[in-house]
């Protein structure tokens, strides 16, 4: 890997847009690397080997993507959902920029049956709660409608889920609804 581009990139983007820079703060930590390329793979099984350029030419970090039997691609060839994997994985594992992570219906783009893998490998990337500090560590918050993704985190931390009820009163009739949170 050539020299980095001189300036330190902020977090990942709302719309993703310096996912490059943020992969090649995490290409910079081996194990960080080997840990992300690990959760990509295994999510996106096709996927065979993510590469990620320092550009000095133009300050600028480029990204490769290797899927079997195809010759490597940039990102811009990419599935939507293959890119949104790509970016909550990087969000989740930045070293740069701890603290929380908000995440809304992380199973958009991806398949159902890789719904609960996603979800275990986002934990995975979580400090113990009861070992966090001021400043120091990640919690990730997720909020879905999906009720695949509600039965993987029920199974897999079921303490992690909260239920939010709602009371809405009318005179003397009292209706509640429980609405997952």
């Amino acid at each position: 890997m050539s020299s980095p581009p001189r300036t330190t990139p902020p977090p990942l983007a709302e719309d993703g847009k310096n996912l490059g820079a943020v992969l090649g703060r995490i290409a910079r930590a081996p194990e960080r690397w080997y840990d992300f390329r690990a959760d990509a793979v295994a999510l996106l099984p096709d996927l065979v080997d993510i590469t990620v350029e320092a550009n000095a030419e133009w300050g600028q970090w480029d990204v490769w993507l290797q899927h079997r039997h195809e010759h490597r691609v940039t990102p811009g060839a990419a599935s939507a959902g293959t890119l949104r994997v790509l970016a909550l994985l990087a969000a989740a594992h930045d070293p740069a920029h701890e603290g929380f992570l908000l995440i809304e219906e992380p199973e958009n783009g991806l398949r159902p049956t890789r719904v609960p893998q996603l979800l275990s490998r986002l934990k995975g990337r979580t400090s113990d709660p009861a070992t966090l500090t001021a400043g120091d560590g990640r919690q990730i918050l997720i909020t879905t409608h999906s009720p695949v993704a509600l039965a993987a985190a029920l199974e897999d931390a079921p303490d992690s889920v909260v239920f939010l009820d709602t009371v809405t009163r009318f005179g003397d009739v009292v209706r509640v609804r429980r609405r997952v949170g």
